[in-house]
């Protein structure tokens, strides 16, 4: 993906701001969110795995799914 690209200097001529087209700045908000997303889903994931270590360790209580459901704040 090309993107057009204005700069806006001051009085000194160094770059203030980026003006870039509507169509791009959504475009890259939404790339921006879905990395966001993978980078939060990403760490709950390794932070789980490492969990799992430290329970298999000893290191940390075990937990029944009910406890873990209600750690959670599922009422099911």
């Amino acid at each position: 993906m090309t993107i057009h690209t204005e700069y806006i200097t001051n009085e000194k001529g160094i770059e203030t701001a980026v003006k870039i087209p509507i169509d791009e700045w959504r475009h890259l908000f939404e790339e921006y969110n879905n990395l966001k997303q993978y980078t939060t889903l990403h760490k709950g994931i390794k932070d789980a795995l490492h969990e799992v270590q430290e329970i298999e360790q000893g290191r940390q209580p075990t937990m029944t799914l009910g406890e873990f459901l209600n750690e959670c704040g599922d009422s099911r």
